[in-house]
């Protein structure tokens, strides 16, 4: 049996109603749908570089 090839995907979205996302490349933003952050860790700046994965709230 074959073993499973691991997951390289470069960022994994989950659909929230009240967020919207801008990406380019590796780079993932996500605000209210007022512009806005709202409180919580759904939200912010999201980059992808190799080897790991930084959030960062403006």
């Amino acid at each position: 049996m074959p073993a499973e090839s691991p997951d390289h995907s470069l960022v994994r979205l989950g659909v929230r109603p009240e967020t919207i996302y801008v990406s380019k490349g590796r780079t993932v933003l996500a605000t209210g749908r007022d512009g806005f952050f709202d409180n919580g860790s759904d939200q912010g700046l999201f980059v992808h570089r190799r080897g790991s994965f930084l959030a960062t709230v403006i």
